[in-house]
């Protein structure tokens, strides 16, 4: 699993090089991945806004976490966010991963989903990152079950009792609290979701705060799901939410974590016509990374077709630090074509949904 080191694009200025667990969104495994960004400012420039972007990954072909190579118990793990080490949690760092547990024989695939195990669950997974290749420390088992639908008061009418899926998680130094924006499925549907927690890497301790809209919104016809905050240094947060043919951003009321102003709420961008890659839909992915000219760079989903194959892929876009209703920069073709046997669906991982890649689980790498 060689997660690179600091990575440069020809005669273009290298701005970071950021470490991203890739991930097949199907099941079955994590890869860890290098995201490679460089600029290029023509001379005459005299403004950020002209800056070129190249934005590049490679994934590795071994996986970091996977039910098949004895890492986990889980037979599905997908879907990571990242762990910011804090006092809280020991100085330890890691993810956050979708889990789930629909016990199949060798060779049979089939769908899953339900409550108990079949429900998703969000595990600790801890790594060392002190080579340059990570290492999850500890094994995946059903003890390393942090958040999930055993939080329910009230069984199968509970808002997540279908699973707690899509996790993306946010440190908040002004309050030493870790927030968690998860899909929550329920007898309902799926809602955007919002939890907090000191800790992230223990089950006890968890608050969860309902829907981060009211659950009958349905803004365009669509339910607030899928969604990632964008931290600011001063002044209003933001979210960037939705799973449809648009984003959408919409600002924090003050600077609480927790209560939004959808009344604020301004399409960020949304899907575009052949022969570009995403042209079904586009889903809301990871938080922001801060690119070391104050920027922002901001991964999606997404559903389309490239080189002639149609699937589940990752896209991006650079925000301004500024504002980041602004879109500065967009990916013409995707970072993370499908090149491997767990993006493809084939042998060994055959279960996998075919055509399926995308990224998460990100932060920067010293450089």
């Amino acid at each position: 699993m060689a997660l690179a080191q600091k990575l440069t694009a020809g005669c273009v200025q290298a701005m970071a090089a950021v470490p991203v667990m890739a991930v097949a969104a199907a099941c079955c495994l994590l890869s860890a991945a290098t995201i490679a960004v460089a600029t290029a400012v023509p001379s005459s420039s005299t403004s950020g806004n002209d800056t070129a972007y190249i934005v590049t990954a490679v994934a590795d072909p071994e996986p970091l976490l996977a039910f098949r190579t004895g890492h986990t118990s889980w037979q599905q793990v997908f879907n990571p966010t990242w762990v910011a080490p804090t006092n809280a949690t020991q100085g330890r760092a890691g993810l956050l991963v979708r889990s789930q547990n629909c016990t199949l024989a060798e060779g049979k695939c089939g769908h899953c989903s339900g409550t108990g195990q079949k429900a998703s669950w969000l595990t600790w997974a801890e790594l060392d990152e002190s080579g340059p290749v990570p290492k999850v420390v500890n094994f995946v088992g059903e003890s390393e079950a942090v958040f999930g639908p055993f939080d329910c008061a009230d069984g199968a009418q509970c808002l997540d009792a279908r699973g707690t899926e899509d996790p993306r998680l946010t440190y908040d130094p002004e309050t030493q609290t870790y927030v968690l924006l998860y899909n929550a499925w329920g007898a309902k549907g799926a809602f955007l979701a919002i939890a907090s927690t000191r800790d992230p890497t223990k089950r006890d301790g968890w608050t969860r705060h309902g829907t981060i809209f009211p659950e009958d919104a349905h803004l365009d016809g669509w339910p607030g799901k899928s969604g990632s905050i964008v931290w600011m240094p001063s002044g209003s947060h933001y979210v960037i939410w939705g799973c449809a043919r648009e984003l959408r951003i919409t600002p924090s009321i003050g600077r609480s974590l927790f209560k939004w102003d959808s009344s604020k709420t301004k399409v960020l961008f949304g899907v575009r016509k052949a022969p570009l890659f995403d042209t079904g839909f586009v889903e809301s992915a990871m938080p922001p990374l801060v690119l070391s000219n104050g920027n922002l760079l901001f991964f999606h989903d997404s559903v389309g077709t490239w080189n002639k194959m149609g699937g589940f892929q990752s896209g991006w876009v650079v925000l301004s630090g500024k504002d980041p209703t602004v879109v500065l920069a967009r990916s013409s073709v995707p970072p993370l074509p499908y090149t491997l046997p767990w993006m493809k669906g084939v042998k060994p991982w055959s279960c996998n949904v075919a055509n399926v890649a995308n990224l998460g689980g990100a932060r920067k790498r010293a450089f």
